[in-house]
């Protein structure tokens, strides 16, 4: 009896985790939503495990699907359980005055995101006051690490080993957006070596970007913070005073950090 006990549990446990790998899968898609075929082919689950799993989802309000395109994106339950939370995430708390002012004294729309496992997440956007805009990626925006400048910033802040390893473990879905897993890697070692990433072509034809790690007290990185702007907003003229307001917004952000946490046996909720 205590055997078979066992290998239930251990059954149960595999289908909460690829239900969940699922729904983060999903959740990448955004408001767009995803195909079958493109989970199925981005987890390596089979397909009749991922319809099932779907079925189950979308039956729960944690997943909904598209009746003219077919596609999947988060339900609504999923928005109503996050009520739950107190507030919102305390990191995005702590950043919101100085990505405010970095938006309003450079004009530019600044982002801050997280590391989640395979992922980066976005958790924070203030679009600046100047009139053309770069939303490139949406508060919750998923993406696989090594996509963006912050994705970068993320992967550089890790050990080689354990970057190369994530790289590998994405390399289908970086593939699938476009992009070289290869070239990927060489962006991460010019950001390690720079701690800062640019690039001359963001996520949105026509812009650029640029991102550096928001560092806590122990110099471990806790996120990036990031500026789209179009091509002409952040020439090569301006990239060195766009960097140093970046860093200063960066270093404002890991100072409130540290100040919150340092010294607490309370691990940050980020």
């Amino acid at each position: 009896m205590m055997e078979k006990a066992s290998v239930k549990e251990v059954e149960g446990a595999q289908s909460v985790r690829r239900a969940i790998a699922v729904l983060r899968m999903v959740a990448s898609g955004q408001e767009h939503g995803l195909r079958l075929v493109d989970i199925e082919n981005a987890l390596g689950f089979t397909r009749a495990t991922v319809h099932r799993l779907l079925s189950v989802l979308v039956a729960e309000g944690a997943v909904e699907r598209s009746p003219s395109t077919r596609r999947y994106a988060i339900g609504p339950e999923i928005a109503l359980l996050s009520l739950a939370r107190r507030g919102v995430l305390p990191l995005q708390r702590i950043a919101e005055n100085s990505l405010e002012t970095l938006s309003n004294s450079e004009g530019e729309t600044s982002f801050l995101t997280i590391r989640n496992g395979l992922d980066s997440v976005c958790i924070a956007r203030h679009p600046g006051r100047y009139p053309i805009k770069v939303l490139a990626i949406d508060v919750g925006a998923r993406r696989p690490l090594g996509m963006g400048v912050s994705g970068v910033v993320l992967l550089a802040a890790l050990e080689e080993e354990e970057a190369d390893r994530i790289l590998r473990a994405n390399a289908e879905r970086l593939t699938a957006t476009g992009l070289n897993p290869d070239e990927v890697r060489s962006a991460v070692s010019r950001a390690r070596q720079d701690q800062y990433y640019f690039s001359r072509s963001g996520l949105i034809a026509g812009s650029r970007a640029l991102s550096v790690p928001v560092l806590d007290q122990d110099g471990q990185t806790i996120a990036a913070v990031a500026v789209a702007a179009i091509s002409d907003r952040l020439s090569d003229s301006r990239l060195p005073s766009m960097l140093s307001a970046v860093r200063y917004c960066s270093a404002a952000i890991g100072s409130a950090f540290n100040a919150r946490y340092r010294g607490s046996q309370q691990t940050p909720d980020f």
